[in-house]
């Protein structure tokens, strides 16, 4: 990381604070969010890795959000709010966007190109800058915020994202990445049964590949395949141990083995992961249903619907 993260600020300097209104009207400071990690991403509209980039943080939002962590995206684009919100529709994000017409916080920032992402400490400092978006922006700015919520040192990130550079992928992990994005095809067009095929394959040549395993683990949960669901799941949660949805999915399938006390610790971790997640709040209705305990029940069904309606709005 580079001690000078653009013309104007240094990592650990304080950042300026800004006034700017959202796409609801309201007025927005810096000051108003202390003692919470920010994101800050400056993007512009009709650029796609800026869209990618907005994407890409609203999944680390879900997940975050919950945990002191606020995202703010800012544009200054001509058209004022209008098109700000247009794209917050469509990409169906959930955190502040905010109108830069003057471009004066790209200035006080030192902006040098878009998109440009800024990571801010509880302190007010910047604590992480990443330029651009490429291939390994989530896998920083998640491991970033880990690290100044105090989940994990610096020491410890780096480790874990050395192994994951590597200059070029084995023929076994080229296969495995074709097959699965041949099984996700199959699987959007509904057909299920050539999917698996796809997805099977893919771990065949690279057991490692997490999103194979997921994938295989819903679909065997769809054709009641529990034991092979199982091992899905549960290679799925060995690969990536923070994975809400695999915790999702070995939850739904202790319940259906019968073992309800198993189905809640997993289903539990799930939400502490990811408190959002419809699913597992269903899957937990569900158990609470097979318990008679009808009011715990209905509220997690509530809230599974609540996110769902969100999503669709």
């Amino acid at each position: 990381m580079p001690a000078s993260a653009s013309r104007n600020i240094s990592i650990g300097d304080k950042v300026p604070d800004f006034t700017l209104q959202d796409t609801d009207g309201t007025d927005v400071s810096l000051d108003s969010l202390s003692d919470k990690v920010v994101v800050i991403i400056f993007w512009r509209a009709g650029q796609e890795r800026s869209v990618e980039a907005l994407t890409a943080l609203e999944t680390i939002y879900t997940e975050f959000k919950e945990q002191d962590v606020e995202v703010l995206a800012f544009s200054s684009e001509e058209g004022g709010l209008e098109p700000i919100s247009k794209i917050k529709q469509s990409k169906q994000l959930t955190f502040t966007m905010l109108h830069d017409k003057e471009q004066k916080l790209y200035g006080d920032y030192g902006v040098i190109g878009i998109p440009s992402t800024y990571v801010i400490d509880k302190e007010g400092k910047l604590g992480y800058y990443y330029p651009g978006y490429r291939d390994d922006y989530s896998r920083q700015i998640h491991g970033r915020l880990e690290v100044l919520l105090g989940k994990k040192t610096l020491d410890e990130l780096q480790a874990e994202l050395q192994p994951t550079e590597k200059s070029e992928l084995s023929e076994g992990e080229k296969k495995a990445g074709r097959y699965l994005k041949a099984g996700n095809r199959l699987l959007e067009k509904g057909m299920m049964e050539l999917a698996v095929k796809q997805y099977e394959k893919a771990v065949q040549e690279d057991p490692d590949i997490f999103e194979a395993h997921l994938h295989l683990g819903n679909i065997y949960l769809a054709q009641k395949k529990i034991e092979e669901a199982n091992a899905a799941f549960s290679q799925a949660v060995k690969l990536k141990p923070k994975s809400a949805e695999a915790y999702t999915g070995l939850g739904y399938v202790s319940f259906l083995q019968g073992q309800q006390k198993e189905a809640l610790e997993m289903l539990q971790t799930a939400l502490k992961l990811n408190p959002k997640l419809a699913r597992a709040h269903y899957s937990l209705g569900r158990i609470y249903e097979e318990q008679k305990q009808i009011e715990n029940a209905l509220k997690e069904y509530k809230i599974a619907l609540k996110i769902l309606l969100k999503l669709e709005e």
